[in-house]
């Protein structure tokens, strides 16, 4: 903000000084009298052009700051809700009705979850969705269809644990790549470099 207004300084001393400075100029007075009227009013303002742009300065940082909050207490909540969703499918009263499902939730559980990054709030939200819709339809189905939905819940929990072990690897990829890359800079910056101290 600041920047902006220093960028339409000289663009906005033009359109109203100059202008009024002609105008306003006792008749008369010449070119001194325009010059005199001038330099009154550049002082007026710069003066209001300071004021003006400090007071529209701390407003945006007022209101990018507000937002910074918000967006905080945003990615907090999200992570919150997603660690919340975790410990319920995941805990004593989530799906666990074979020994392939009890597997699975275990898996699940032990992931590395980052709850901040939005690709983990999706597979927690997807767990919960996964949990809860089995939990309904086991407590109603009977026979054949209790065994069905129970394939079913397994299969879905499978690939959300394939997804976590597909997200656990991308950032254990990315961790090592951002290792090398140190690794070659120091040796770039400083392989060459001799600092053995030699004798005279």
């Amino acid at each position: 903000m600041a920047a902006a207004f220093l960028h339409f300084a000289i663009l906005a001393y033009l359109v109203v000084v100059v202008p009024l400075s002609l105008l306003l100029a006792p008749s008369g007075g010449g070119v001194a009298g325009v010059l005199a009227l001038g330099l009154k009013l550049s002082g007026v303002f710069l003066v209001g052009f300071l004021l003006i742009g400090i007071m529209a300065t701390i407003i945006a940082g007022l209101m990018d700051g507000r937002a910074r909050r918000r967006l905080r207490r945003r990615s907090s909540g999200a992570a919150d809700i997603a660690r919340d969703r975790i410990a319920t499918a995941t805990g004593p009263h989530g799906v666990a009705i074979d020994p392939e499902s009890r597997r699975l939730l275990a898996s699940i559980a032990a992931r590395g979850w980052i709850y901040d990054d939005d690709r983990y709030q999706a597979c927690a939200r997807d767990l919960d969705i996964v949990v809860r819709t089995a939990v309904a339809a086991l407590s109603e189905a009977a026979g054949e269809r209790h065994a069905a939905v129970a394939t079913e819940t397994a299969v879905a929990l499978g690939l959300i644990d394939q997804a976590l072990a597909e997200l656990d690897q991308a950032r254990a990829s990315a961790a090592a790549d951002q290792a090398r890359a140190a690794a070659l800079y120091v040796q770039q910056r400083y392989g060459a470099s001799d600092f053995a101290i030699k004798p005279d």
